[in-house]
């Protein structure tokens, strides 16, 4: 019978790093959360600046 997918693994699948820590023991880990953040932050950064600066010629260094 397999776990369900919210269980806690019986141990950590990699040893704790030696200079990291137990942080990086996780490796195998569910990144889609902080992809979609991630994203999002992007995103609005990539809007604001099409909207601002990017309107500049000087953005794209004409005279």
């Amino acid at each position: 019978m397999t776990q369900p997918l919210n269980a806690a693994p019986e141990a950590a699948p990699i040893p704790p790093d030696p200079v990291l820590g137990a942080v990086i023991s996780n490796h195998p880990s569910n990144r889609l959360r902080p992809l979609i953040i991630g994203g999002f932050i992007d995103g609005i950064a990539y809007l604001t600046l099409n909207a601002t600066l990017a309107t500049l010629d000087t953005w794209w260094a004409r005279r």
